[in-house]
């Protein structure tokens, strides 16, 4: 039985990319490059590179 102490070491850490020489998560991303986050997320997961995910046009709403 997994007590509820271990459930919390077991939550999924956010996926780190290599962005201006650091590893950072899409959120901190997000804010450093000013893409949505939810659009950023949305590359990554079809299978874009995290450059191009980033630097890639879009149109804000």
């Amino acid at each position: 039985m997994i007590k509820n102490s271990q459930n919390k070491n077991m939550l999924e850490q956010p996926i780190k990319y290599m962005y201006l020489n650091q590893m950072l998560s899409a959120s901190e991303i997000s804010k450093l490059s000013g893409i949505p986050q939810t659009l950023l997320e949305s590359r990554l997961k079809k299978g874009w590179d995290i450059q191009q995910a980033i630097e890639a046009p879009y149109t804000p709403f």
